[in-house]
């Protein structure tokens, strides 16, 4: 798809606090046409659009409620649904390779099993806001990600897309630098419940190289995310020189929010710290859901 540098000025608005009630109705349209439909629907982008902006979305204000009590993930799993709508049309697939949900989606910039897991943690997350969460659950998404291999689609064709080997290298590198942000989000929101102190450790340090071999980080969320665990001045030199190219890119609002959250969440961390030695399992993200009630900005949809 085609478009100008001016379109992305419109992809948000740092004034504009309604991308809920947006996201909203083009879910009630999307819904209403599958209900009413005699045959099924074929609309890749659209649906991957409102995977993404819903999943995202729940992340940046999981206490607003849902309008509709299913969520467009939970349509994969209707047999009514049709399921190529999500670009997994393709009937070329690796020998052996039954779940195409591993195969990942450019617009998406990861697989569908990587956007369903971080949508399963914004669902606990909301629970845990009213009481412990279900560990055995917990753990078995997280062996779930953690044995999780995203793949390209096998119709890509180097010679026949004129796809580089770069391109597909970057590719690959942001739809784990997705996966090892999941498992971060989950560890971090199951600190006080399961003790994974060095696996954080490890899968941070995976984090960053991941960004030293990436010239650009053209998804958001991961990095905020990996921002929330940057405990020295040298990793977050590397995440506000990252914002930097990332503004320099797209020069759009989300970033300058989305750096304003982190510098913040820093402040408040290090504050933090100096109270309280026991550091090693801080519960982060109801730190950040404190900074969204008392920002005067809209929160990002880290799109």
């Amino acid at each position: 798809m085609n478009y100008s540098p001016d379109d992305e000025l419109q992809v948000f608005d740092e004034t504009e606090g309604n991308w809920y009630s947006h996201l909203d109705g083009a879910k009630t349209i999307m819904y209403h046409m599958i209900t009413i439909s005699g045959e099924k629907l074929r609309y890749q982008f659209l649906y991957t659009w409102l995977l993404y902006h819903e999943v995202l979305g729940a992340f940046s204000q999981p206490l607003l409620p849902v309008k509709h009590r299913i969520s467009s993930i939970d349509l994969l799993k209707d047999d009514s649904f049709d399921k190529t709508a999500v670009s997994l049309a393709n009937t070329h697939c690796y020998p052996g390779l039954s779940n195409l949900r591993c195969q990942i989606i450019g617009s998406l910039g990861c697989s569908l099993e990587v956007l369903e897991a971080i949508h399963c943690l914004n669902e606990m997350r909301r629970i845990i806001i009213a009481r412990p969460p279900d560990i055995t659950e917990a753990l078995i998404l997280e062996r779930k990600v953690v044995g999780l291999t995203q793949c390209l689609d096998p119709t890509d064709d180097l010679s026949s897309h004129g796809i580089s080997v770069e391109e597909r290298s970057k590719v690959l590198l942001t739809a784990e630098f997705y996966r090892i942000a999941t498992l971060l989000y989950h560890h971090r929101l199951h600190a006080y419940y399961l003790p994974r102190h060095r696996e954080r450790k490890v899968y941070l340090k995976q984090a960053f190289e991941i960004l030293d071999r990436l010239p650009i980080c053209t998804s958001p969320w991961p990095l905020f995310i990996v921002a929330c665990e940057a405990n020295s001045d040298d990793q977050r030199l590397v995440i506000l020189r990252m914002l930097d190219r990332m503004d320099e890119a797209r020069k759009i609002g989300n970033v300058f929010v989305m750096r304003d959250i982190i510098q913040s969440f820093w402040k408040q961390e290090d504050l933090a710290a100096d109270c309280d030695g026991s550091s090693n399992q801080p519960n982060w993200s109801k730190s950040w859901d404190l900074l969204f009630f008392e920002s005067k900005l809209a929160v990002p949809w880290f799109i």
